[in-house]
């Protein structure tokens, strides 16, 4: 679909990502044991512009186990409880052997809050809410802008 944007190489690591078909029920097709599942992208025709409601409408539905948040793009993401971006990426430096510290992370989206507060430096970008500029550390351009590169670029000079 036109509304899938993807990193080059990306269906070469994932040929078929694993979607399954639309469900009415998404609380009833949820398994008990909620460790095979990474996330859920509930959608609804009625609901493009209205992600609050839906998130609410959403969060009425699953109990504990279960996170509300928004990414960057007008979705709402649903994920096991605790399970987010801060979490992986300590797992990640952990297995590298670095800090917390020495960390930049870039985010535009409510699932990046706890990854932007947990990095040495977080950086939301402009086109972020401002929610999500006011957990970062540094606000950049909009990624439309190149707003990444326009926040490495003077970091990055000495040692070029």
């Amino acid at each position: 679909p036109d509304s899938i944007i993807e990193e080059p190489g990306f269906s070469r690591r994932v040929p078929e990502p694993p979607v399954r078909p639309p469900v009415n029920d998404v609380v009833g097709a949820l398994p008990d044991d909620l460790s095979s599942v990474r996330r859920l992208i509930p959608f609804h025709d009625n609901y493009d512009h209205r992600l609050d409601e839906l998130a609410a409408m959403v969060a009425s539905l699953i109990d504990d186990r279960c996170q509300v948040q928004f990414g960057g793009l007008p979705i709402v993401d649903v994920s096991p409880r605790g399970d987010n971006k801060a979490v992986a990426l300590e797992v990640l430096v952990d297995h590298l052997g670095i800090s917390a510290a020495d960390v930049v992370a870039f985010g535009d989206g409510g699932n990046d809050i706890e990854m932007l507060q947990w990095a040495g430096t977080g950086v939301a970008m402009g086109n972020a809410g401002s929610h999500v500029q006011d957990a970062a550390d540094h606000v950049t351009a909009t990624v439309e802008a190149g707003g990444v590169a326009a926040f490495l670029e003077p970091v990055l000079a000495p040692y070029l």
